[in-house]
């Protein structure tokens, strides 16, 4: 008798195999050795909201990803990192799901799709290694709502993005400056292809995502504002870029350290059509 999603079962055991074998194996940032460490910043939002102390005064950008530090408050813990550890293991778990679901729903070869979860959850900067030894970090529930939104966007759940677009943009303001991307590309490219995208209902998850960014600042400000904001921190990397070229080197052999010859697959000659299952290629 055939065990209906009996591969997302063994993906689950082995992922919580990973992770627990993690658990035990690597070792923790010591974050008080590590002043400039996110973590603390993180730290300090999490005693905020589990009424450790009444002063909320992380600095930016970290101000506004309450989030996941308002998710670990809510464990019935009094360590932060087991609580962090715990908000990280369920969007670990939601995280892989969603990318698995959505590599099958492009149809994409199920060995292939096996090797690259083996890579994201193995990998020293992956999903699972990465943010055990740096727990205090908001950054894993980033792959569960950035695949969310290319799902929802390609099959026009416009409502269920508008859900997701509060939370999302709580946890990482990088949700925002997905949208705006999205936003460009479909006025750029996507009407070529599909009359029937809601212009509207993408601009309307924008315009949530960034009150919802302009509301956190205003009642969660950080504690160092001067001068500082989301188009000066853009300006100064850029900068930093033209001063020293050899940074633009070291990222490119960081993307090939962190994701193999998989990120040679952008460079194949693909089209991007809608086939007759309402799938992109």
């Amino acid at each position: 008798m055939k065990v209906k999603y009996f591969d997302t079962i063994i993906i689950n055991f082995c992922v919580i195999c990973i992770f627990v074998f993690y658990y035990f194996t690597q070792p923790i940032i010591t974050y008080k050795n590590c002043p400039l460490c996110d973590g603390n910043d993180y730290l300090v939002m999490y005693d905020y909201f589990k009424n450790n102390t009444t002063q909320f005064l992380p600095d930016f950008p970290f101000h506004n990803r309450l989030f996941v530090p308002f998710l670990a408050s809510l464990i019935p813990s009094k360590s932060p990192i087991f609580s962090f550890q715990i908000i990280n293991f369920i969007f670990i778990i939601l995280s892989v799901n969603s990318i698995y679901f959505f590599w099958k729903y492009l149809k994409i070869n199920t060995l292939l799709s096996i090797i690259g979860l083996f890579w994201l959850c193995f990998h020293w900067t992956g999903i699972i290694r990465l943010n055990q030894m740096d727990c205090l970090t908001v950054d894993v529930p980033s792959y569960f709502f950035h695949i969310l939104l290319i799902y929802f966007v390609i099959e026009k759940k416009y409502f269920p993005l508008l859900l997701i677009t509060p939370f999302a943009t709580l946890q990482k303001e990088s949700f925002l400056a997905l949208l705006i991307i999205v936003l460009i590309f479909n006025f750029l490219y996507a009407y070529k292809i599909d009359k029937k995208i809601n212009y509207n209902y993408i601009l309307l998850a924008f315009l949530i995502s960034l009150i919802v960014k302009m509301v956190a600042n205003q009642y969660f400000p950080p504690q160092n504002s001067l001068g500082k904001n989301p188009i000066v921190t853009l300006f100064f990397h850029l900068f930093e870029a033209f001063d020293n070229p050899m940074l633009i080197i070291r990222w490119l052999i960081s993307i090939f350290m962190g994701f193999g010859c998989f990120i040679l697959l952008a460079f194949q000659n693909t089209s991007f059509q809608k086939n007759n299952q309402n799938h992109y290629s």
